[in-house]
């Protein structure tokens, strides 16, 4: 199925390489936290790593520049909203960085940044240009047509679609129609702790790492609460658009000292170190990164079966798994893990087993033979000043 990034590439420092990740924020969330520990690995092996945001700051960015990654941060979606002028003055900006950074390759997260970069990319004849999937092709945020044409073209620019599971190159191969010589699969990098939550302390906690938007779905984990006699305390980790209704509608069902919302903070997966059960809520997802965060303290999760979700968490080996939408059956679960420390010391013993198959080596590794798939261009078309750092 396409490039294959897992062949083994020369040591880092022969062949170093100028690349750009470009993603939608620096708010605290699974692909924000991936593409971060990414260009800060990326650096630490003599790569040189800009980052381009297309949307304000957010805690991430001080983990960028205390690492010595590049970063630039535009406002294309306010430009979206300043009209055609908006956003032809933010796309010079992302022209000119990009321009001026002569990266041998450009990977772009998520859809809007695919939109924005992935064509600067291949008119600017960037040898390796990246669209990094990471949901299914039905979360696309698009409701009008010439957005997915948009998309679609950004698509075409790219030299791999790269998705972080398997069902989600299937599906990108399937419902998107892209190529699958195009198609390649690098899972999540995961850090295995040296140590595991103490999953059987009582009272449980639970904690749900997540940003608050609408496929998060922390409304369902709020009715699901509200139909519990006794219901666990649950930490939300994570902030965004659905806040209020979250705190409206959880004052509304007089839950709303059952939750404790601590917004965002960077390196967020570490809270799992004291949660007792993790929360995953979501009607789609890929491949979920708190997920994996969880299992890596050891602590089982209960999740909705969306996506590549089922992937990882196994009903009954490694957590539970609900339909989504149906609050009944999470509160259920809820009620069930809370309420059981020898299930949860069992299911967690399993996650932090599945952990296991997950790295920060071989993730990092893969991107490099990835960015040198292609050869770079002649040197006479290169510029060999650097900008920042």
């Amino acid at each position: 199925m396409g490039p294959d990034p897992s062949g083994a590439a020369p040591t880092p420092a022969e062949d170093p390489r100028r690349i750009v990740l470009v993603v939608e924020s620096l708010e605290v969330g699974g692909t924000e936290v991936q593409a971060t520990r990414l260009a800060v690995e990326l650096g630490a092996r003599g790569h040189q790593v800009a980052v381009l945001a297309t949307q304000g700051s957010g805690p991430l960015e001080a983990v960028l520049r205390d690492a010595g990654v590049h970063l630039e941060v535009f406002d294309l979606h306010r430009g979206r909203r300043g009209g055609a002028l908006g956003v032809a003055r933010s796309l010079v900006g992302l022209w000119t960085s990009i321009r001026r950074w002569h990266p041998d390759g450009v990977q772009a997260y998520a859809h809007w940044p695919a939109i924005f970069a992935l064509p600067v990319a291949w008119v600017l004849r960037v040898p390796v240009r990246v669209a990094a999937r990471r949901t299914l092709w039905e979360a696309l945020p698009f409701r009008i047509r010439p957005l997915w044409w948009l998309h679609a073209l950004a698509l075409r620019c790219a030299t791999t679609v790269l998705a972080n599971s398997r069902l989600v190159a299937d599906d990108t191969i399937r419902a998107g129609g892209v190529d699958a010589a195009k198609v390649a699969v690098i899972e999540n990098g995961l850090d295995l702790p040296a140590g595991c939550a103490d999953v059987g302390h009582e009272p449980p906690v639970g904690l749900m790492v997540a940003q608050m938007r609408p496929e998060k779905a922390h409304v369902d984990l709020v009715r699901a609460l509200a139909l519990l006699e006794h219901p666990p305390t649950i930490r939300l980790i994570g902030d965004g658009s659905e806040r209020p209704a979250v705190v409206a509608l959880a004052a509304e069902l007089g839950v709303d000292r059952t939750l404790v919302l601590e917004g965002s903070r960077d390196r967020a997966g570490d809270a799992f170190a004291e949660a007792q059960f993790g929360l995953l809520t979501s009607h789609n997802e890929g491949l979920p990164n708190a997920v994996l965060e969880a299992f890596s303290y050891g602590v089982p999760v209960i999740a909705t079966a969306v996506g590549g979700v089922p992937d990882v968490v196994v009903d009954e080996a490694t957590g539970l798994l609900v339909p989504p939408h149906d609050a009944p059956a999470l509160a259920a679960a809820i009620a069930r893990l809370a309420g059981d420390p020898s299930l949860r010391r069992r299911l967690g013993a399993a996650a932090r087993e599945r952990a296991r198959d997950f790295s920060w080596d071989r993730c990092v590794e893969q991107h490099e033979a990835l960015y040198r798939s292609a050869r770079r261009p002649a040197a006479g078309r290169r510029r060999t000043s650097a900008t920042g750092g």
